[in-house]
């Protein structure tokens, strides 16, 4: 398991966004993705929410490590394509929890 502790309280709902889209993100991708499976509730002795997830085997994909570097790009454009496949109805809008990822240039940063 993995234990995700954020470093600032105010990226709870980081937490809580992963928590909910990651499941259903899992079955339309070919390769594995982390899996919830607790989440903690700020308190004194830690004060931000925090989570659990499964485990992934597996090493840094540095290319020294890859034995075979082209097959190891066509396995990243296949989870790419996949995951650009999902429909996003109904996903988070941009906000606290994306860095505000996903809003227009102009309206600048906040």
């Amino acid at each position: 398991m993995a234990v995700r502790l954020p470093y600032r309280p105010a990226r709870d709902d980081q937490i809580e966004k992963l928590d909910h889209w990651l499941p259903r993100l899992a079955p339309h991708l070919p390769l594995s993705i982390p899996e919830p499976l607790a989440r903690g509730a700020p308190s004194k002795e830690f004060p931000a929410a925090w989570s659990i997830v499964r485990w992934l085997e597996g090493e840094e994909a540095r290319l020294e490590r890859l034995a075979n570097p082209i097959e190891a790009a066509r396995t990243l454009a296949a989870f790419v394509r996949a995951l650009i496949a999902v429909d996003a109805t109904g996903g988070p809008a941009p906000g606290t929890h994306n860095f505000w990822r996903g809003v227009p240039l102009a309206a600048g940063t906040r």
